[in-house]
């Protein structure tokens, strides 16, 4: 139903000039507009204090009420009739003459977490950095995480995500309202729990404000008013109201509404988050200001008075020394260096130790084509990456504009790192580009890398001198056509003048170099390979002779990028070649396991020869509102053991005992259990070692062994006995009961504690798997716990869904892994169930980490071509190996992409 407009004058909006406020106040005059399709509406942008000084701390410029105070005298003087506000921007005492006058329904009120590095806030590392422009959140995440460095950081959310590369934070912490409105919701990494960030007093809703004596304008806002809103920031105003806590306080609350009922939280803290009050209450939504009032009572009785009448004083201060400490990443007028950074012929582990510590502190990656792209995830996230590849036919960027952009960007004080493939200096152009910067002044350092023409013929197992036989070798580019009538390279000269002969990027011209080495005095049979995509599982390796090479490659369509080396040394390629036989070369196996415990089982795979590609089906997330577990902490040392179920239970439990400001003493006499030898290491990273891992990496297997230690007097615990001792299980929440029952039956009093649940990958923020015998993988010899992946991009080999149909359409896929069964479910759901998946999955090699993981899979209708005996990693990779070299193939192989 349409409302009456307002007489006929036309109603003024003020807003703040920032896109969020504007596209929230557009929002509201929408609404309006639908409501009352006859009355006119004008924006008003009006700037606020808090809109002119964005480099300085709420706290520096008078704190709350610094963005509504313009608008809210342009009210009182008659330039706008509206204010549209974000509440947690109002004081809660309102300026006489004003009033709020509708309170829209609120969009959800809590934190998010940013992040280009990590998933979750769980998942930073120690000591990470993160960076808030509030109070509030520092000390909420410094009471949860004491590690963590909070770095003041303000403006707009555009500002805010560019400072979070260009200051190197792991992360921001924001309002998830404003992404929200703006249509940013894609880039949260995870919505944060209130549990251990509470809100601000009126986060996520909007506030209109009027002239008290404006009944019409008051009549028509009423429909936008949502009552269970307005009830939930009435009783936060009025808790805040109560503890009269300025802006220097770290204050949260966040009021709940549900049939009539409201539930109101409330917190205040430190600003160090050493001492943090935080307590609820519930009553009926109609008494909203009294619930607020006493619950600020109870915190003000249990003690935060006291810190909130000690830091108005002296907060303000406090707050700017910190923000000015906080001020980093400034450039200094010098200009920076530009290092000219050999990155190998393709194998990451040729890569120099200087060039990784080089490209970690990089602002600026300058890469070409041939540089393995994996590199760019050892640079910081705020590191700008720039693609300048060339391929024979077709040049991204020419080396003119190459030269400038370096000198560019460092004439603007940044570390420059210039990646170039094999060496700088071996036909990478890196002569002309030092030169072109030191006559600019610009400072170079050249880091030599392994050039291609070594490593690739090493690869394909041709030495390129070998004693007796070849002891000279020339190196020279084949990009050349040698026929052209003034060639650069003196062919006939070059043809006698060394034993091995290695040309670089001259397959194209590959007749007329035959031709050109025949011509001026090579014999026809000479010995000639080609090596195409050297160092990597692509490998592929022609041979021939200087009479036959250039047909072959033909007829094999044998392209670039690929080496030549002309000589007798070629033929000590069936001697001594090793590379292209190793057990998995070249084979293409997707893993299925989570991003952060993939690198185990990439990493052997990758040194068996495999070509690897990473699908995460899974991801783990902790249970933050853990009574179960905040109670076990407690009396840790009390349980005759403590038995871990993964890597991950390991982890998670230990980043509790953090949070609570305990180490490993806390368990006291307690022994340690764990179900196999990754769980073990787990332990054995934080100086814990494990006294019972059974022989066989299951619960099963775990459960009997720990009943024979309780229960041999002579065993490990060597108490006599199992019955009536206490055990602490520490696990996933989908666990298999065939743990905590054998034990029960046995008579032990068992705590199984869930410390974090597995989710399907695209569900939602998350880290890595648990176990065969329990929820997902740890007995597959898992990695320790959630590590980040940096980068700014997909990592190489990091496939979507989409993209691992299409390499399951083209039989580019051998094998897949599995090393629990929710990757397997997960796995199939992802390509839209077992029906769907039945067809793609024809000809490819299922393998299993276990007999549990393979009964999922066969329960779904798929008979899993490998099944490791030992439920580890290296167990699973063994039993990959054993597949591939006993002529198991899966389906037709095609050449890797």
């Amino acid at each position: 139903m349409a409302l009456s407009t307002v007489g006929h004058r036309e109603i003024r909006v003020g807003t703040r000039g920032s896109l969020l406020a504007r596209r929230q106040t557009e929002w509201v005059v929408g609404r309006l507009e639908q409501l009352s399709p006859q009355q006119r509406f004008r924006l008003v942008v009006v700037e606020t204090h808090g809109d002119r000084v964005a480099d300085l701390p709420l706290t520096a410029l008078g704190g709350q009420g610094v963005f509504v105070k313009e608008l809210e005298r342009a009210l009182e003087q008659g330039e706008i009739d509206l204010a549209v506000h974000s509440l947690k921007d109002m004081t809660t005492a309102l300026p006489p003459g004003l009033e709020l006058a509708a309170v829209p329904k609120r969009v959800d009120p809590r934190d998010v977490f940013i992040s280009s590095r990590h998933r979750s806030l769980q998942g930073v590392p120690l000591h990470g950095r993160i960076g808030t422009g509030s109070l509030r959140r520092v000390a909420q995440l410094k009471h949860w995480r004491p590690d963590l460095e909070l770095v003041p950081i303000r403006g707009n959310l555009d500002t805010r995500l560019r400072k979070m590369d260009s200051l190197g934070l792991d992360g921001l912490v924001l309002a998830w309202a404003g992404l929200e409105r703006l249509g940013w919701a894609d880039r949260v990494a995870e919505i944060v729990s209130p549990d251990v960030i509470l809100p601000a007093v009126g986060q996520g809703a909007l506030g209109l404000e009027i002239r008290a004596d404006d009944e019409d304008l008051r009549r028509l806002l009423q429909p936008l008013n949502d009552p269970d809103t307005l009830a939930a920031v009435t009783a936060e105003r009025a808790f805040l109201a109560r503890l009269q806590g300025g802006c220097h306080a770290p204050v949260g609350a966040l009021g709940q509404v549900a049939a009539g009922r409201l539930r109101l939280e409330g917190m205040v803290a430190d600003p160090e988050g050493t001492k943090l009050w935080r307590q609820r209450l519930e009553g009926p939504a109609s008494q909203a200001k009294e619930l607020g009032t006493r619950l600020a009572e109870a915190l003000l009785q249990q003690g935060a008075g006291r810190i909130l009448a000690q830091l108005e004083p002296a907060a303000g201060a406090a707050v700017e020394k910190v923000w000015a400490a906080g001020a980093v990443g400034r450039r200094s007028a010098a200009p920076g260096t530009v290092y000219l950074v050999g990155a190998g012929p393709g194998d990451p582990g040729l890569l120099t130790l200087r060039a990784k510590e080089l490209l970690e502190r990089a602002d600026v990656v300058v890469y070409d084509r041939l540089a393995h792209p994996g590199f760019l995830e050892w640079a910081p996230a705020r590191a700008e990456k720039i693609y300048v590849g060339k391929e024979s036919s077709h040049h991204s960027l020419p080396q003119d504009q190459i030269n400038r952009l370096l000198a560019e960007k460092a004439a603007q004080g940044l570390q420059v790192v210039r990646l170039k493939g094999g060496d700088p200096f071996v036909f990478g152009r890196g002569g002309e580009e030092a030169e072109f910067l030191r006559q600019r002044g610009i400072p170079v350092e050249v880091v030599p890398g392994v050039t291609s023409a070594v490593a690739v013929p090493a690869y394909a197992g041709i030495p390129v001198t070998q004693r007796g036989v070849a002891t000279s070798v020339a190196i020279l580019t084949g990009h050349e056509d040698p026929t052209k009538e003034r060639p650069g390279v003196d062919w006939a000269r070059v043809a006698q003048g060394a034993d091995t002969l290695v040309l670089l990027m001259g397959v194209e011209n590959l007749p007329q170099i035959a031709a050109a080495l025949v011509r001026h005095g090579r014999p026809p049979e000479t010995p000639v390979a080609l090596i195409r995509w050297g160092t990597t599982p692509r490998q592929e390796t022609l041979t021939g002779t200087l009479a036959d090479i250039a047909q072959k490659a033909k007829e094999a369509c044998f392209g670039p990028p690929a080496v030549i080396v002309v000589g007798s040394v070629v033929q000590w390629r069936d001697k001594i070649g090793w590379f292209e036989k190793k057990p998995l070369f070249g084979r293409r196996i997707v893993i299925t396991r989570s991003r952060q415990q993939a690198s185990a089982l990439r990493r052997r795979l990758e040194e068996a020869g495999a070509w690897v590609w990473e699908f995460p089906t899974i991801r783990t997330e902790p249970l933050l509102d853990n009574p179960a577990l905040e109670q076990a902490m407690a009396r840790l040392a009390e349980y005759a053991w403590v038995v871990f179920t993964s890597a991950n239970g390991v982890e998670f439990t230990w980043q509790a005992l953090v949070r609570k400001g305990l180490d490993a003493r806390a368990f006291g006499q307690a022994k340690l259990a764990a179900i196999g030898p990754a769980t073990a290491e787990a332990l054995a990273q934080h100086g814990l070692k494990a006294d019972l891992v059974p022989d066989t990496y299951q619960a099963e297997a775990l459960a009997a062994a720990l009943l024979q230690a309780m229960g041999d007097p002579a065993g490990t615990d060597g108490a006599g006995g199992a019955g009536g001792k206490r055990v602490l299980v520490a696990r996933a929440a989908e666990a298999r009961e065939a743990l905590v029952a054998a034990l029960e039956a046995a008579g032990v009093r068992v705590d199984a504690v869930a410390v974090y649940r597995t989710v399907p990958a695209q569900a939602g923020p998350g880290g890595g798997t648990g176990e065969e015998g329990a929820a997902g993988d740890d007995a597959a010899d898992a990695s320790t716990g959630p590590a980040a992946a940096t980068g700014d991009g997909r990592p190489p080999g990091l496939v979507t869904g989409r993209q691992l149909r299409s390499l399951l359409q083209a039989h580019q896929v051998d094998a897949v892994t599995f090393t629990s069964s929710s990757t397997a479910r997960n796995f199939l759901a992802s390509l839209g169930g077992a029906e769907a998946a039945r067809p793609l999955l024809e000809g490819v090699a299922l393998a299993c980490i276990g007999p549990i993981t393979a009964r999922t899979l066969q329960d779904e209708g798929f008979a899993p071509a490998v099944i490791a005996r030992d439920y580890t990693v290296a167990g699973l990779v063994e039993a990959l190996e054993h597949w591939a070299t006993g002529g198991g193939a899966a389906g037709k192989r095609s050449p890797a992409p």
